[in-house]
């Protein structure tokens, strides 16, 4: 669901997408405007969670039971290995206008990088609370070496990544090619535990796609355009719904007529203000819990939602007892974003009201859909180990 609210500028309760086999039926993506004004467009996958992107591109260079254009198979692979593919397709594509999507899934469980590449925090200052003490979602080494493989896998595709600009600059392509680097999530080391975000379990937090901590939804973005005259670190908040706006925006493509969620950052680029609000969500699981929320500089509402509670429109919701543990109740959460360490809604009831008021106007006419997987796809969730 990430990918599609990239690709679309539409948060995931308006796009709906939020199975592996969804693919770009119903939805405008980035591939198909550019498409219609003269971009050859092409995809090299590193996991097969990202098979209903298939038919969005020219060229495809990743697994797809409908589409084997790749004839291998593969549940995932490493960046070198998708990066042979890349380098490749840019030496015959470097005169055309192009689009090109390299997804790398190296940062991601299970933390499998090359040995040389492991950071070894063992005996160190770094991550020398006792909770990393405990077994992370490897299930047989502790947190801490479970950070330590994972920063491995940042290094290893940072090197990657690094070889695909160089090639970049030795095309001679640097000067005309808009580069965007982002991740689609982040992930829970221990930072949090599973109840102090509502969950009645008790156990740190790993994995992702079960909380909204910011060690979930606060992602790098790194834009490179040749032609910006400003460059530095952005201190706004900004959605990855505004990414394509943005890049439509610098590639004098108009957005007359889209309906779209996010917003141009070009005037943020520029020292303007960003949103006052930005939306989050985790898509629904396979019981039919979710949460969703809503986060300024300041604070962060959730309204967890759990499986028992029968709601056909979000944001028309007349009831949920904060954390009474009712039968149909909405577990509400308020967070101070300064290390977001208690649920503060008692305390600051009228921020949380306020701010639940805003998530409600947005959201209000939006139907939301539970999460359908036929038996093929929930053996590929359960092979990544998302059930």
């Amino acid at each position: 669901p990430s990918h599609w609210s990239i690709f679309t500028g539409l948060y995931p309760f308006r796009h709906e997408k939020y199975n592996p086999t969804d693919n770009g039926t119903g939805v405008i993506t980035i591939s198909d405007i550019l498409k219609e004004n003269g971009y050859i467009t092409s995809a090299f996958i590193s996991s097969a969670i990202l098979n209903g992107f298939h038919d969005e591109f020219d060229y495809w260079n990743g697994f797809s039971k409908e589409n084997r254009r790749n004839k291998k198979f593969f549940i995932m692979r490493k960046a070198d290995d998708t990066n042979k593919e890349v380098l490749k397709w840019l030496s015959i594509h470097a005169s055309e206008r192009f689009f090109l999507w390299i997804h790398y899934y190296d940062p991601h469980s299970p933390y499998e990088p090359p040995e040389e590449y492991v950071f070894n925090y063992t005996g160190s200052n770094f991550y020398s609370d006792s909770r990393y003490d405990k077994t992370g979602i490897s299930r047989v080494r502790s947190i801490r070496e479970d950070i330590g493989r994972y920063d491995g896998e940042i290094r290893y595709s940072d090197e990657n990544l690094g070889k695909v600009l160089r090639e970049i600059e030795r095309l001679g392509l640097e000067g005309r090619t808009i580069i965007v680097i982002l991740s689609d999530h982040g992930e829970c080391f221990g930072e949090h535990d599973f109840r102090d975000f509502g969950y009645d379990e008790e156990g740190p937090c790993i994995f992702h796609g079960r909380t909204l901590y910011d060690e979930e939804v606060h992602i790098p973005l790194i834009i490179y355009n040749p032609r910006l005259r400003v460059s530095g670190i952005v201190e706004e908040l900004v959605e990855t719904v505004d990414i394509l706006p943005t890049l439509l925006e610098m590639l004098g493509i108009s957005t007359d007529g889209l309906d779209i969620d996010g917003e141009s950052l070009t005037k943020v680029i520029n020292g303007g203000e960003g949103k006052e609000f930005v939306v989050m969500q985790t898509k629904p699981r396979g019981d039919g819990s979710f949460s969703i929320g809503l986060r300024n500089h300041e604070w962060k509402f959730v309204n967890m939602v759990p499986s028992d509670f029968d709601v056909d429109v979000i944001g028309s919701w007349e009831h949920g007892v904060n954390g009474s543990g009712d039968k149909g109740d909405i577990v509400k959460l308020l967070f101070s974003t300064d290390g977001e360490t208690k649920n503060l809604y008692e305390e600051s009831r009228d921020v949380a009201e306020g701010m639940e008021k805003r998530l409600r106007d947005i959201i209000s006419r939006v139907r939301f859909h539970g999460v359908m997987a036929d038996n093929e796809t929930e053996k590929l969730l359960r092979s990544l180990g998302y059930i």
